[in-house]
């Protein structure tokens, strides 16, 4: 430091001493000023000439001359010194001041004394200013806080801020008693934390249930602590509206109680595929194989149950499913084995699909040994297929190569309500929903050309209910009497089983933990945004996040803590999206946001300037209050990509960029 001082120049000093705002005097040994800045000029009252013609005692009152004398003796022996005295005005009136006296030491002798004089009236101004702006940022503060805030002496409300106003759903609260809000349940819990309080502890965050006036319940976390409030000792409670995560909470597990009840109901087997193995299996699939108990089919491999000239197709058909970045319905035959040893045909849909958070296949399918018997003996004897088919619940028809019905059997009254003769002659695209029309149109031509099996679902319109949703499987086949090829189509109706795989595939698209989408479906409303975004030329951003050090949270604290942080953060960063955003939880910790329809440049920073700042606030994980930060990256379209695939890629570069630069 003091190199540093030397190398200043002496116009440096007179700039500093010239420029400073408080009052400065040189004083010669004898006590007379020498010198002074403009500051000493206006503090005193006199000018810079007057001044220069006084000694330094004369601007003080004679109560404080002899110790400034006193000190100003001691700073001519090289001490510096510090102290308070009345000053003088010009005009005759006294002010304080805080002054300090500083030795000039040249080659060992004290030249000359810097005495430096500060007007307590402006550090008071100072002080009042700074005491009136904290209180009025922290009035902003508490007003403008999304927690409701409220402060009672035994109860009775003596101020509330907005947020309270709104959450109790009342125009006015002061004079009210606050624990007439609490839900009767919560009153014991309430009167025990009410004693801590007292004690002047602070309550941690908990949650309750709150009876508003109109006699509507919601659910608040709520803590609290001891405040002085205008002189007086009080009691600050802050809550906040959780009843929509309480929902939200309760969805969920109704959710998951009803997908596992609507997957152990379902009359078809139901099994997940991890690595080969089996992870799951509804009570349908396991007495499909002849096995009695659930544990004894969980860990055998789907290889355990298929002949050994089978299984190389079936392992290309897993491969496949698991490399396909969206959920891909392959429709699979198999001849299956028994426990024991005994074969049947199965018939099903696979798809990839995420379980505890590994990627999986899950197989819905039904013995459908019977339905090809009937096809076999069919093809062998159009007779004996008439004798078989006219006593099947299914509904089984010959049509020719332009889809017009030659025979239909009379389950079709049974089933959809027409007469079999009154369908003769007439086209079976006439009687398709029209959306469904191309489709089997398509498939249809296809099946022709190829003179292979094809299986479709489409609408069927029936006599009386509308349209239902049936599958329908064509073979083609040669007349021999007709010379001809005609095609026979067993068809049946899976109204309900259509139904029953609408609700697994819904369910299955959203996570149970956060009840944010599953990445399957941030992968398709992310092209299919990509999509509008190339035909109206407008911008779209894909954000790629996770928490940092989020191993350590659940190492420290336990799964649970670790599950009950990915909730609040999910939600709470949901809180800083537009309605139109859509967040997802890609696997673990790692989240993605998708901003589509930009507008303007800036919404994409503003998002992600809120989400930082909404975590600058604490988690409360039970009893543990946790500062969680998180690292994310933005990609662009068009400028980092023009593909899903792209723009995860250069995300997941700038979220990793972003994580080794803390």
């Amino acid at each position: 430091m003091d190199q540093a001082i030397q190398s200043f120049s002496r116009n440096v000093f007179e700039a500093l001493i010239r420029q400073n705002t408080s009052a400065i005097l040189f004083l010669n040994e004898y006590g007379h000023i020498i010198d002074c800045n403009e500051s000493a000029s206006k503090l005193f009252g006199y000018s810079q000439k007057e001044l220069s013609e006084l000694e330094f005692h004369h601007l003080f009152s004679r109560k404080t001359v002899a110790a400034l004398l006193e000190k100003f003796n001691s700073a001519k022996k090289g001490q510096s010194m510090y102290g308070s005295a009345t000053a003088s005005h010009k005009d005759d009136y006294t002010f304080q001041i805080d002054i300090q006296l500083e030795p000039n030491v040249e080659n060992n002798r004290v030249k000359s004394v810097m005495l430096t004089a500060t007007d307590k009236r402006s550090q008071q101004r100072l002080d009042e200013l700074s005491l009136m702006e904290e209180l009025e940022l922290f009035r902003h503060m508490v007003e403008l806080s999304p927690k409701g805030m409220v402060i009672h002496q035994h109860g009775i409300i003596k101020y509330a801020n907005s947020s309270a106003l709104k959450t109790l759903q009342e125009d006015e609260l002061i004079g009210l008693d606050i624990f007439s809000f609490i839900h009767e349940d919560y009153r014991p819990l309430s009167a025990k934390r009410a004693l801590e309080i007292e004690k002047g502890n602070k309550l941690d965050f908990v949650e309750m249930k709150m009876t508003l006036r109109n006699n509507k319940d919601i659910f608040v976390d709520i803590g609290g602590s001891p405040i002085l409030f205008n002189g007086q000792n009080m009691r600050l409670a802050m809550f906040r509206d959780v009843t929509s995560r309480k929902v939200i909470e309760q969805n969920l597990r109704e959710s998951e109680e009803r997908y596992q009840k609507l997957v152990e109901m379902s009359p078809d087997p139901v099994m997940v595929l991890m690595a080969g193995k089996i992870k799951y299996i509804n009570a349908a699939g396991v007495a499909a194989f002849g096995f009695k108990a659930y544990a004894d089919m969980i860990g055998t491999t789907l290889f355990d149950y298929i002949t050994e000239q089978d299984q190389y197709g079936l392992i290309d058909k897993v491969n496949r499913l698991l490399q396909e970045e969206e959920y891909t319905i392959e429709l699979i035959e198999q001849t299956m084995l028994r426990r024991d040893g005994s074969s049947f045909v199965a018939e099903g849909k696979a798809m990839g699909i995420y379980f505890e958070d590994r990627p999986a296949i899950q197989i819905v399918f039904r013995d459908i040994t019977i339905q090809k018997k009937l096809e076999q003996a069919l093809k062998r004897s159009e007779e004996k297929y008439r004798l078989i088919a006219e006593n099947m619940t299914d509904l089984v028809s010959i049509m020719d190569e332009d889809g017009v019905f030659s025979y239909l059997s009379p389950s079709y009254l049974q089933v959809l309500g027409y007469e079999p003769e009154a369908l003769e002659g007439t086209s079976l695209f006439k009687l398709a929903h029209p959306d469904d029309l191309m489709s089997n149109m398509v498939s249809f031509s296809e099946m022709i050309d190829s003179s292979e099996t094809k299986t479709v679902e489409y609408r069927h319109k029936h006599m009386y209910k509308g349209w239902i949703w049936v599958e329908a499987k064509g073979t083609p086949f040669y007349d021999e009497e007709k010379q001809d090829w005609r095609i026979l189509v067993v068809t049946r109706d899976i109204e309900k089983r259509k139904q029953l795989q609408d609700k697994l595939n819904e369910l299955a698209y959203y996570d149970e933990l956060t009840g944010l989408a599953k990445r399957t479906l941030f992968i398709e409303q992310v092209n299919r945004s990509l999509k509008e975004s190339k035909l109206i030329i407008r911008k779209l951003a894909l954000i790629y996040m996770d928490l940092d050090k989020f191993k350590v949270v659940n190492d420290t604290f336990g799964h649970a803590a670790g599950d009950e942080l990915l909730k609040q953060f999910a939600g709470r960063v949901q809180s800083c999206l537009r309605d139109s955003d859509v967040m997802a939880r890609q696997s673990g910790d790692e989240f993605t946001i998708l901003v589509s329809d930009i507008k303007d440049e800036n919404v994409v920073e503003n998002i992600v300037k809120r989400i930082s700042q909404s975590l600058e606030r604490p988690f409360q994980i039970g009893s543990h209050r946790l500062m969680i930060t998180a690292s994310l990256g933005v990609a662009t379209f068009p400028r980092d990509g023009e593909t899903y695939q792209e723009l995860l890629h250069h995300a997941d570069k700038e979220m990793y960029r972003q994580k080794e630069n803390k």
